[in-house]
């Protein structure tokens, strides 16, 4: 399973799944999901505070 780019260029790619593993299976075992529900989750929700470093990402809003 792979993710590319407008330009074909490859951003993401899976090798070894079971032949009888769905695209489906593949993305719901994949470090991908987890990212984009973080990417996700950070575009709905901008000013929310990391722990880690205790900054806002916006402050001015």
């Amino acid at each position: 399973m792979t993710l590319v780019d407008a330009d074909f260029k490859f951003m993401w790619i899976v090798v070894g799944g079971l032949g009888s593993q769905s695209d489906a299976q593949i993305y719901n075992q994949s470090e991908l999901k987890e990212y984009l529900a973080l990417l996700d989750f950070l575009v709905r929700h901008p000013c929310q505070t990391m722990t880690r470093t205790s900054h806002t990402f916006c402050k001015y809003m």
